[in-house]
């Protein structure tokens, strides 16, 4: 995999979004995430029920779609056409109890 970029000091980037807003009807789920992950680095997404966790992981993967916002500097709406096969193979959630109907090939 390759980086996204530079941050500061040079070191690669491994995860980049900018700026990322998703709406689930009235809920706005992510309203402007910005966040980068240097190459090497663990990080962890902590917070309430609600907060956008998954939502955050689920766009930074492009099997949710970005109202707004980049992921690794290209804007996610042109990448999310591209994987509409692939998001079978990765099951609709993270979550075993989630992927009853859902056949992964």
């Amino acid at each position: 995999m390759g980086g996204a970029g530079k941050a500061m000091g040079g070191s690669s980037q491994m995860i980049s979004a900018d700026n990322l807003w998703k709406r689930f009807g009235s809920h706005q789920a992510l309203q402007g995430l910005s966040l980068s992950v240097p190459e090497g680095s663990a990080y962890a997404l902590i917070g309430a029920n609600g907060a956008g966790k998954t939502t955050a992981i689920r766009v930074l993967m492009n099997i949710f779609e970005a109202e707004r916002g980049s992921v690794l500097g290209v804007d996610s709406r042109r990448i999310s056409q591209r994987v509409g096969a692939d998001r079978i193979c990765l099951g609709k959630s993270g979550y075993p109890q989630d992927a009853d109907g859902w056949r992964i090939s």
